[in-house]
């Protein structure tokens, strides 16, 4: 998608109230890095939709598919 741009938000939606937040690091060749803080993980770029959060007043990427797990801080 032509609208993804460095240091947009990516949520990861669990419920309407649970989600983790991101923000994109990296855009190369038709993927997507996005930096969770505890793990990065990346998709491709069709992977995505805007979501509307209207009580916040933002629009935010939300991922339509299971993304790979690149690094994984948590573990270490």
């Amino acid at each position: 998608m032509a609208f993804i741009k460095y240091g947009d938000k990516v949520r990861k939606y669990y419920d309407a109230e649970c989600f983790d937040e991101g923000e994109v690091t990296k855009i190369d060749a038709g993927l997507i890095m996005v930096d969770f803080y505890d793990w990065i993980e990346c998709w491709p770029k069709s992977a995505f939709m805007l979501r509307e959060v209207f009580l916040e007043g933002i629009e935010v990427l939300e991922p339509v598919q299971h993304g790979v797990v690149v690094i994984d801080f948590r573990r270490t």
